[in-house]
């Protein structure tokens, strides 16, 4: 995939809480992530730039807000142990 970067192993304790923050997220995104999957259906190559751009980046914005609170709340909860 473009654009990844190489990160460092993690650790067995890490994976878990990955795993857990991965399921949390995705639970706490599915309708941002439902909208930004029928959006793109929706989308020709004729009209995936202009405002059909500006309202995938925001849906990937508020992805990205939630996965944050997400994982703030989980640690909170004491859900993960891996440093903010």
């Amino acid at each position: 995939m473009a654009g990844r970067t190489h990160r460092p192993e993690l650790t067995a304790e890490q994976r878990s809480d990955a795993e857990r923050l991965k399921a949390a997220i995705l639970d706490a995104a599915a309708d941002d992530i439902r909208q930004l999957v029928e959006t793109l259906a929706q989308t020709t190559d004729a009209t995936i730039f202009g405002e059909n751009e500006f309202t995938l980046r925001d849906i990937v914005h508020r992805i990205g807000a939630t996965a944050v609170e997400t994982a703030l709340r989980e640690r909170k909860k004491g859900g993960t142990t891996v440093p903010a």
